[in-house]
């Protein structure tokens, strides 16, 4: 095992990857670098994430580790939950996903707010929060990383996404105020996901090669650079 490192001679790049394991970011044989918009493509949708006011408040995770858990890869469950509208949703999703629409609160500090009910009946059901079978104990449990009635150490992974982080980014610091537990945002969105290779599904849960680039203004169809069988119809 120490042959894997032995090459390092950097004491703060062995620091940094020790972090990166501590934060859950090892991916397999891929370790997710510290900083998910460097895997955004292509270049005018990375600078489009690396703007927005949101970025720097939350907790980003990226499309690679993601990929992972939904082809069955990681070892640490993950919930997910997509944040975009309906007309989004229609076209395509990640598989698995649950829908918890954002809207638009100008009362929140960060613009966006979800349903928040939603969320929490789903994670009851998975024995994270009080409510049905769950129990003080799973909620320590999820709290420390371990899934309810399960000894190894599993920490749950809650991940919002949209279609560039914008909204999930705002959606998942109010979760993680609401619901106690930490709450990811998918940096780049289902369009940078995509873009990586990543599967999506329509709602009877059949891939497709679709995805929803997000009701206009701006208009970024251009910023999916994989064969995307939906476009927007403007209106002449």
């Amino acid at each position: 095992m120490e042959g894997l490192v032995s090459h390092i001679k950097d004491g703060a790049v062995l620091d940094e990857l020790i972090a990166m394991l501590v934060e859950g970011q090892k991916v397999g044989a891929y370790i997710a670098p510290a900083d998910p918009t460097e895997e955004v493509e292509p270049q005018e949708l990375k600078e489009l994430v690396k703007s927005l006011p949101v970025a720097q408040h939350t907790l980003q995770i990226g499309s690679i580790e993601v990929m992972d858990a939904v082809t069955g890869n990681s070892e640490s469950p993950m919930l997910l939950v997509d944040v975009r509208s309906e007309e989004e949703v229609l076209v395509s999703t990640i598989p698995g996903a649950i829908h918890c629409p954002a809207e638009k609160d100008d009362s929140l500090p960060h613009g966006w707010s979800a349903d928040m009910d939603k969320l929490k009946k789903h994670l009851a059901l998975l024995a994270v929060l009080p409510g049905g079978a769950a129990t003080a104990a799973a909620v320590d449990a999820a709290r420390s990383g371990t899934e309810a009635g399960v000894a190894e150490s599993k920490p749950m992974r809650i991940v919002a996404f949209c279609n560039t982080g914008e909204r999930s980014g705002a959606s998942s610091i109010m979760m993680t105020e609401k619901v106690g537990l930490p709450v990811r945002s998918l940096c780049g969105g289902i369009l940078n996901y995509y873009n990586q290779g990543g599967s999506v599904c329509d709602v009877q849960g059949h891939i497709v090669q679709a995805v929803h680039p997000g009701v206009p203004p701006p208009d970024l169809q251009h910023l999916v650079v994989r064969p995307n069988n939906f476009k927007l119809h403007h209106d002449s």
